[in-house]
């Protein structure tokens, strides 16, 4: 039925059984977790970015992950662990294969 399809508290517990199990991949496959979180350490308190913006820095630093979606992962891993943290504004991006989706911005805590 269409509305088993909807659900908030559902949907938000397989967000983070996804986005868990990238990041656990992303470990195993060249720590670019661990690399790429050493990078973002060295950004100065109060930066105002977006993740967009973060892995630019870090791929100037030659560091990229085993695959694009862990991306994502370590900017959610980032907030759970309270390094970044979401302003409420929003920006689009400018990457070419991100068609100029909006994206959160975020400062550095």
């Amino acid at each position: 039925m269409a509305g088993d399809q909807y659900d908030l508290l559902k949907s938000a517990q397989a967000r983070d059984v996804a986005l868990d199990q990238v990041a656990e991949n992303a470990e195993t496959a060249g720590a670019f977790s661990t690399l790429a979180y050493n990078v973002v350490m060295r950004i100065p308190k109060g930066w105002v970015g977006t993740g967009e913006d973060i892995r630019e820095i870090v791929e100037r630093e030659g560091i990229t992950p085993h695959h694009h979606n862990a991306w994502g992962a370590f900017i959610s891993l980032l907030c759970r662990y309270e390094i970044i943290e979401k302003t409420g504004l929003y920006t689009q991006m400018k990457r070419i294969g991100s068609h100029a989706r909006v994206n959160a911005v975020y400062k550095k805590t």
